[in-house]
């Protein structure tokens, strides 16, 4: 897929899994992480100049020989409509893919409390950031 937006409470693995595709595929992700990057509209302006650099490679080099990228969308993504801005924001790409992390609270808020210099939330301080996103979680369907 050219956009995947991943969806879970903090802690569930959102970053773990792409920072694992990224070591032994790093030209074929991008990963746009709010919590390193500092601000939505940053991701916003990446996420804008990633999609125009896939467009105008498919432009130049034409189908099955463009640049191979996935753009993976590294945030909790708690409401439906937070997801659709995304996938608006990328200019609606046809190859989309949506990956629910369905971790239980407890291990999110274990996961959270034993992270180490996390840009966002302090040690300890997870099970009120993790519940604080679980009430208002919109499950995918």
């Amino acid at each position: 897929p050219k956009l995947v937006i991943l969806v879970g409470l903090p802690g569930s693995g959102k970053s773990h899994l792409v920072t694992t595709l990224m070591q032994g595929f790093p030209e074929h992700f991008e990963r746009i992480s709010q919590d390193e990057l500092g601000s939505r509209a940053v991701c916003e302006r990446l996420l804008a100049q990633n999609m125009r650099r896939q467009q105008q490679s498919l432009a130049v080099r034409g189908p099955g020989k463009a640049l191979p990228m996935t753009v993976f969308i590294d945030r909790c993504n708690p409401t439906m409509a937070e997801r659709k801005e995304w996938y608006e924001l990328a200019f609606q790409p046809d190859e989309t893919a949506m990956v629910w992390f369905s971790r239980n609270i407890e291990q999110c808020i274990k996961r959270v409390d034993s992270r180490e210099n996390h840009p966002t939330v302090e040690a300890g301080k997870g099970d009120k950031v993790v519940r604080s996103f679980a009430k208002g979680f919109e499950f995918p369907n």
